[in-house]
C-alpha cells in the first residue's frame, strides 16, 4: 500500500483544515499543498512525506498531498488525536491512552 515515488513533498511547518480544503505551509509561509478536505476531519498532522488525518469516526487516513486521495484507512479507537514530532506522526486514542507511531500509509507501530 505504498505511495508512488513522486508523492513525497517538502516538510510543511503547519497544516490546517480551512473550509473545504486542507492546506500546508512552510515556516516562511510558502504554500506546500492545497487539497480537498476529507469529511469528518478532527485532527491533522504532517511529518516528512506523511500527511495524516484523524476522523470523527475514529479512523486515521493517510492522504496524498497532491490529489487528496486516501492512500490508506485504519481504525484507531474512538477518539484519536494526532501529533507530529521526532520525525514522525503519532496517534493517541484519548479513550484508551493507546499510542501509535505512524509510518507508511496504513502502518501503525507501537
Amino acid at each position: 500500500m505504498g505511495r508512488p515515488a513522486d508523492a513525497s513533498f517538502s516538510r510543511a511547518s503547519w497544516t490546517c483544515a480551512a473550509g473545504t480544503r486542507i492546506v500546508g505551509f512552510t515556516e516562511d509561509g510558502t504554500p506546500q499543498f492545497d487539497i480537498p478536505r476529507v469529511e469528518g476531519v478532527t485532527h491533522l498532522a504532517v511529518s516528512g512525506a506523511s500527511l495524516v488525518a484523524a476522523l470523527a469516526s475514529g479512523e486515521l487516513v493517510w492522504l496524498d498531498n497532491q490529489s487528496g486521495r486516501v492512500w490508506a484507512r485504519r481504525p484507531a479507537g474512538t477518539a484519536p488525536v494526532l501529533h507530529s514530532g521526532g520525525g514522525a506522526v503519532w496517534a493517541v486514542d484519548r479513550s484508551t491512552a493507546q499510542a501509535w507511531k505512524l509510518g507508511e500509509p496504513g502502518v501503525m507501530g507501537n
